[in-house]
């Protein structure tokens, strides 16, 4: 089975110049911070050892590994780790430390969202016996000037804010072990710069193309596309648990500015939204289906009770994306 890195470091500059107050790995999208989505994905694919990278610089990072995290993989049948980095090894550099642990490390970021099977870049990896792997998508970029195409001072042709394409890194790699081994232990290291290398010293890095949908979310505008990813695309992202069990059903009511949850006796006929959690009860995973009973329009930015449980937080914040969206 395959272990998994999260680089959840970085400065976060750009998140918290456009406003955002937590850490960049602990932003919430509707309701569940970056982090968590990126485990729940990585739990979906089957991984069962999940390593954890935060700078030293972030102790609520570590503290959110060592609580939440560990007690839902724990649940989910898996592990956690976190590795506290003491001194910045750029956003793959720590990788080369777990070279002796295991034969292929899949990577992924924290600030990084999509739908991408993990399980099949894992697969594709071990099938095309390539050094490294790194998943790619087209990405597409609007000029937003006229494009004047000029010969020995002639111009050619004139073209209107022109759209481009190409191919970029999804920010998901699995390394083999010579790529780890590549890896300097004793100073940063980013992963073009380990791709780079890995080519010129006649390695093989193959790609895995796919058209899944990706974000990069690195400042507070990138957040409500995010969402809205997440929300196009629950089935794929919130129902990750191989035994989550018969669904417990939820009953969300929420009024003026105050959330309420409570238990149904049955799945809800009509869910609003259904997703896999830690239930902190049973210390299980459980599958919740949710009706949602909202007697207020708009909701409000947050509940006045806002010393809510993650169920009650997730709800809540899917119920207003979803009253924005309508």
């Amino acid at each position: 089975m395959i272990t998994a890195l999260v680089m959840a470091g970085g400065s976060g500059q750009r998140m918290r110049s456009s406003g955002m107050p937590v850490a960049k790995p602990l932003v919430p999208v509707l309701g569940v911070s970056l982090l968590e989505r990126n485990v729940h994905a990585l739990l979906r694919a089957g991984v069962r050892r999940i390593i954890v990278a935060v700078p030293a610089s972030l102790p609520g990072v570590a503290a959110f590994v060592y609580g939440r995290l560990t007690a839902l993989t724990r649940a989910a049948g898996a592990e956690v780790v976190c590795f506290v980095e003491d001194k910045p090894l750029g956003n793959i550099g720590c990788a080369g430390l777990f070279r002796n642990e295991t034969q292929d490390l899949l990577v992924v970021y924290a600030d990084n969202l999509t739908t991408l099977d993990l399980r099949m870049i894992a697969a594709e990896h071990t099938a095309n016996g390539a050094d490294m792997t790194i998943a790619t998508h087209k990405q597409h970029f609007h000029m937003p000037f006229g494009e004047v195409r000029i010969e020995d001072g002639d111009v050619r042709a004139y073209v209107e804010k022109p759209t481009y394409s190409y191919d970029v890194c999804s920010a998901v790699s699995v390394l083999g072990p010579a790529a780890l081994a590549a890896l300097p232990c004793d100073r940063p290291t980013g992963i073009s710069s380990l791709v780079q290398s890995l080519i010129d010293h006649g390695r093989r890095v193959r790609s895995v193309p796919h058209a899944a949908p990706w974000i990069d979310v690195n400042d507070a505008a990138s957040i409500p596309l995010a969402e809205a990813l997440i929300a196009a695309h629950q089935c794929d992202v919130d129902l990750w648990s191989a035994d989550p069990g018969e669904p417990q059903g939820l009953l969300c009511e929420i009024t003026g500015n105050r959330v309420c949850l409570s238990l149904l006796p049955r799945e809800a006929d009509d869910p609003f939204m259904i997703f896999d959690d830690l239930d902190d009860e049973s210390s299980r995973i459980r599958r919740f289906s949710v009706e949602c009973c909202c007697m207020e329009q708009p909701l409000p930015a947050t509940p006045a009770n806002n010393a809510l449980s993650p169920l009650a937080e997730r709800i809540f914040a899917f119920a207003r994306h979803t009253r924005e969206a309508a």
